[in-house]
């Protein structure tokens, strides 16, 4: 029944702002039987909680179709259960906020190219920004992320790290450049 379930999750980039995958899959107590019993984790990343809801409430029906077929054989009464555990929604942050107004400020000053990106959810920076305190991911240089062929190209990390040094070396010269790119 899990296997079915998960054949007919939508899972990946379902769209620019929602991605899910199944990522644990555990069931069974010996090779040599039919698995009495499975439970399967993953997780949502959304941008906004509608988006969630409507994927959360589509692997409900899924689940409960296959529950429905399997019932049908008389053979045995399964059961299933959708929960989730914690809802993270995604961020974006203003170009007028004092923070990020003073890194495109800074990126220009160094003729850097920036690329501003709706964050997806599921990160520090993600929890902290919806708690009030403007958190930003700035480039990390990871590729194929959440998957066996995740990468770190190091030459985006070393950049990373040059314009963060030089940003600290301003912002310790003139901590009111913060207030003064803000106005």
């Amino acid at each position: 029944m899990a296997a079915d379930c998960i054949s007919q999750f939508k899972q990946g980039k379902i769209h620019d702002k929602l991605y899910a995958n199944i990522g644990i899959i555990q069931g069974g107590d010996a090779v040599n039987q039919v698995a009495e019993h499975a439970e399967i984790q993953g997780e949502v990343r959304a941008f906004n909680s509608m988006d969630a809801e409507g994927l959360f409430e589509e692997y409900e029906r899924i689940m409960k179709s296959v529950q429905y077929r399997y019932s049908v054989s008389g053979e045995f009464e399964p059961h299933v259960r959708l929960e989730y555990t914690d809802r993270r929604e995604g961020y974006e942050h203003s170009p007028e906020l004092p923070l990020v107004k003073l890194l495109c400020f800074f990126h220009d000053t160094l003729g850097l190219k920036t690329d501003m990106q709706i964050t997806r959810a599921c990160s520090d920076a993600g929890d902290l920004t919806q708690k009030g305190i403007a958190t930003i991911n700035y480039g990390n240089g990871a590729h194929r992320v959440h998957t066996k062929e995740e990468w770190f190209d190091m030459n985006d990390a070393a950049k990373t790290v040059w314009v963060m040094t030089h940003l600290l070396e301003r912002l310790g010269r003139d901590a009111d450049i913060l207030v003064s790119v803000g106005e």
